[in-house]
């Protein structure tokens, strides 16, 4: 993060990447969203299901919106 300050997101855009378990973690120490193509793919695909539901754990994205 040193090399961008002002970053507030962090994005791993390849879905194959297996980095569910640290985006929490990454999240509370650099204090910004941390957003991966999968995770995207699964809310989506939640929210056009109907599946409203928060899930705590695995970043602002899943348990906030």
């Amino acid at each position: 993060m040193t090399a961008n300050p002002d970053a507030d997101t962090l994005y791993f855009g390849c879905p194959h990447w297996t980095v569910i378990d640290a985006i929490q973690p990454l999240e509370d120490e650099f204090g910004i969203n941390v957003m991966t193509s999968l995770q995207a793919i699964a809310w989506e695909s939640m929210r056009k299901t109907g599946v409203d539901d928060r899930i705590k754990g695995f970043g602002r994205l899943l348990s906030e919106f």
